[in-house]
């Protein structure tokens, strides 16, 4: 990890949340934790020397320290976090290949339960900001027309568009994974596609819809006359009010109100410092077009140009059942792609760091191991 391209994150956080391998000093492999059990909290700004790095690791076990970093406990809530990722895969698949009805009720009742799991992790590591993004305000949007107003075919479309715009293509954004054994991926990828799937059912299988009025109270309405048109006005003026206002709201809040309990305490992480806290990546270069002082305007601005952008397609998606269908395929295919990448690059990488540890064997970050001794 360089240093320098940490940008406000500490080596603490990073550390202590991903699960990868640092590589340090002339090329010796040690866990994250290691480090951080070794010299205790440290900052880029503070780089412990080669001389105190080797006395304080000196007496550590490499090859045992990532399996003491996950305890027994802790491997027992991975498999349980795996087995419900996968059964929670199964039972949408069940649904959208089918039972479409079912799909609302499924995920009225995972997305609680979720949300409020993410939000004890979350408040217990400082990332509870997070959850002030726009993702959970679509979700709770879509709740509201499920529960309150299911006859409301004007809110239908808002939901329509937010759950088939801004959501699924932030998958790409955030780059979400299919990783069965975390429950913070899972509720990552649940809350950015499912709204999409939910919605798919609603507007392609009507009929089928029927079934779940006794549930509902009310039966569905998608179409705001009797052509089933998706105006202007409905699936892209109001939905982008919608995102602005929940900007305005998410900019008085972190960047105003709680601006200086964020700002003294680097162990917060929010969605901006997430996207710009790599000084060499493609969205700190651009929010610092106008430098420093404008960073945050210019973020903004471009969150909104992301929204407008991820709107425009949504009538075709409205009104042309295979596209509608790819979109979710291609959802699918990218946290797929990405997870597979997860399971086949970093865990590939811890396996081989760990073994190579034990026989002081320098390893490159591509998990191979290097020819050429420190």
């Amino acid at each position: 990890i360089n240093a320098e391209d940490m940008g406000p994150r500490s080596f603490h956080e990073v550390c202590v949340c991903c699960p990868q391998v640092c590589e340090v000093f002339r090329f010796k492999v040690v866990p994250c934790c290691v480090l951080l059990q070794a010299m205790g909290d440290f900052t880029p700004r503070n780089i412990p020397s080669e001389a105190e790095f080797a006395e304080a690791i000196e007496d550590v076990d490499f090859g045992s320290a990532w399996s003491e970093r996950r305890p027994p406990f802790y491997r027992f809530v991975d498999k349980v976090a795996f087995t419900c990722g996968v059964l929670n895969t199964c039972v949408i698949a069940y649904c959208m290949g089918g039972y479409h009805w079912l799909m609302p009720i499924a995920y009225s009742v995972s997305t609680p339960l979720l949300l409020l799991l993410r939000f004890a992790m979350y408040k217990v590591i400082k990332w509870h900001y997070f959850m002030m993004d726009f993702c959970y305000f679509g979700n709770l949007l879509l709740l509201v027309y499920l529960w309150i107003y299911p006859a409301s075919s004007h809110l239908f479309l808002v939901s329509f568009s937010i759950a088939n715009g801004p959501l699924p293509w932030a998958t790409i954004l955030f780059r979400n994974s299919l990783v069965f054994h975390s429950l913070d991926k899972m509720t990552s990828v649940f809350i950015h596609i499912t709204p999409a799937f939910v919605t798919f059912c609603l507007r392609w299988y009507p009929k089928h819809m029927e079934r779940s009025l006794h549930i509902f109270g009310e039966a569905f309405n998608t179409c705001v006359d009797s052509a089933c048109d998706a105006p202007f006005t409905w699936t892209f003026v109001l939905p982008l009010c919608y995102f602005i206002a929940h900007s305005l709201f998410y900019f008085a809040i972190v960047q105003r109100v709680r601006v200086n309990k964020i700002k003294n305490d680097k162990a917060y992480l929010t969605s901006y410092r997430y996207l710009v806290g790599h000084r060499h990546g493609l969205p700190y270069k651009i929010v610092n077009v106008f430098g420093k002082a404008g960073r945050i305007y210019v973020f903004g601005v471009c969150q909104v140009l992301y929204a407008a952008l991820s709107f425009l397609p949504v009538p075709f998606l409205y009104h042309f059942y295979w596209l509608h269908l790819a979109m979710l395929w291609l959802s699918v295919l990218v946290v797929t792609w990405n997870g597979g990448n997860f399971y086949f690059e970093v865990f590939r990488f811890t396996a081989t760091a760990s073994k190579m540890a034990k026989l002081h064997v320098p390893v490159n970050t591509n998990g191979k191991v290097n020819s050429k001794m420190p």
